[in-house]
């Protein structure tokens, strides 16, 4: 929606008309994901039960077990949705993004007994130590650069000349215009895994030979992360010449009286 905001003018003006605005576009926007929802649980039920994963009865009942599922995975979705919308309203910070966020902590300690099984378990007292030390060093290390690059911005010097109303003088003060190294934030990675994974989607719901083997050099191996990489260098650099516009923040500072 936020792309789709810069690209459609219909949208981008609800964004600029305030609050009402701003309803409209998260109106607009709960219907999209029930759509979006509705469309995965289809897929996600084909690919289920061709999986094995789940039997259906025969008949009238089979159709309505697979409504049942259908509509289950949406409502899921939708209640999901609700929580987070509730946790904006609250105050509390971005609402879906914690609920994304509690989701990654829950596979929390399945990955340390991953790595543990890995790295650890069967080893020596010395090698088992050492092995732990270089793990934590990891995860601290990667924290802290995370962290440090999510919060680096460079700060562009903006001078506001002085303006005289009526008796009072106004401006002249000097600020700046902070621009984020991270503009993108965790955007590019979310839709480079979207795009990476969206051939074994359509590879789950039509079980085509080729498109099966084409969906599992995209997720496994070498191309993988190739893909990846290129993917996320891609769209940190688009969702970024998306969201900032050089020429509207020169615009209001012009009008401000402000100058570079």
């Amino acid at each position: 929606m936020q792309l789709l905001t810069i690209a459609i003018p219909k949208l981008e003006e609800m964004q600029r008309d305030g609050e009402e605005g701003r309803k409209k576009i998260a109106e607009i926007t709960r219907y999209l994901t029930v759509a979006l929802a509705l469309i995965e649980a289809v897929a996600m039920t084909i690919g289920f039960r061709r999986g094995g994963y789940l039997e259906f009865s025969s008949g009238y009942q089979g159709v309505l077990d697979i409504i049942m599922v259908i509509f289950t995975l949406t409502a899921g979705s939708a209640v999901l949705m609700w929580i987070g919308e509730k946790i904006t309203e609250k105050g509390v910070g971005n609402g879906i993004s914690i609920v994304l966020t509690i989701n990654i902590i829950s596979r929390m300690p399945d990955d340390i007994k991953t790595l543990y099984d890995q790295f650890i378990s069967g080893k020596n007292v010395p090698k088992a130590i050492l092995a732990a030390v270089i793990i934590l060093a990891i995860i601290v290390g990667m924290v802290l650069f995370v962290v440090y690059l999510q919060g680096g911005e460079r700060r562009i010097p903006v001078q506001y000349a002085k303006r005289v109303v009526g008796r009072k003088m106004y401006g002249g003060q000097s600020t700046h215009i902070p621009i984020k190294v991270n503009q993108a934030g965790v955007i590019p990675i979310i839709f480079a895994s979207c795009i990476i994974y969206f051939p074994a989607q359509l590879a789950a719901i039509f079980n085509v030979d080729w498109l099966t083997t084409f969906a599992n050099w995209c997720s496994t191996g070498w191309l993988n992360w190739l893909l990846t990489v290129a993917l996320i260098v891609f769209f940190a650099y688009f969702y970024t010449s998306m969201v900032f516009n050089p020429e509207e923040t020169a615009d209001n500072i012009r009008k401000q009286g402000g100058f570079i």
